[in-house]
């Protein structure tokens, strides 16, 4: 009993860190007026991690419709820029009404389309749909953009 508590000990401080990725919590909405997700979207570096270990950094420039970049080492690094790779768009679809989802178009290639649900601890988590299966979790940054 004794181990068990000590393991307790040590172990729930670095549970409690843990981000809970959750495909039920609250989704950006489109609410009247401007577009909540877009909103939410717009101008930033979405920095996100799939369960699979697969990283995600990638920047929304401009609003629904705008470009959308695959960031990497730098601007004009010699192996790995920041480089255009589609465009990125949010629309309504599916229950309620009012649920908006985000698509990622990318340039020669396939088209993804998510719901994005705030965790409410300062992350996200894209999702194949309300209640469906978790793609990745992650933060937003203000974008930095290259060129002039």
């Amino acid at each position: 009993m004794k181990h068990l508590v000590i393991c307790g000990a040590i172990l729930l401080p670095w549970l409690s860190g843990l981000v809970v990725a959750d495909c039920t919590t609250t989704q950006v909405l489109i609410t009247g007026g401007p577009n909540g997700l877009a909103a939410t979207l717009s101008g930033m570096t979405i920095n996100a991690t799939s369960p699979a270990g697969e990283n995600w950094k990638e920047q929304h420039v401009g609003g629904s419709g705008g470009a959308l970049n695959k960031v990497g080492l730098g601007c004009s690094h010699p192996v790995d820029p920041t480089v255009p790779v589609g465009t990125w768009s949010v629309g309504k679809t599916g229950n309620p009404a009012n649920t908006a989802r985000v698509t990622y178009s990318y340039t020669g290639g396939s088209s993804y389309t998510w719901s994005v649900h705030n965790n409410g601890n300062g992350t996200y988590t894209f999702c194949s749909g309300p209640g469906g299966n978790e793609i990745a979790t992650g933060t937003f940054s203000s974008n930095v953009l290259c060129g002039p």
